[in-house]
């Protein structure tokens, strides 16, 4: 990962294999996400928690939590 404070936000979408069971549970009735193909996975075992992602792919990214934009305006300042 890029940092200790990356935070996917693929992972709070319905890109998570698990989020789309759920939701089509939930909208269908217990069990049918089994039916339509869908299964649960473990997040260490997703595509989203792959070393793969970047700095677009975290919620932080530009914002004042961001470590990389702190030390942009230490620099600049």
């Amino acid at each position: 990962m890029k940092c200790e404070r990356f935070c996917n936000y693929h992972c709070s979408t319905t890109d998570c294999p698990n989020i789309q069971c759920d939701a089509a549970d939930e909208m269908f009735g217990y069990g049918i996400a089994e039916d339509m193909g869908l299964e649960r996975i473990k997040c260490r075992d997703c595509l989203y928690a792959d070393k793969r992602c970047t700095c677009e792919d975290c919620y932080f990214m530009g914002s004042e939590e961001c470590p990389e934009t702190g030390k942009e305006e230490t620099k600049t300042a």
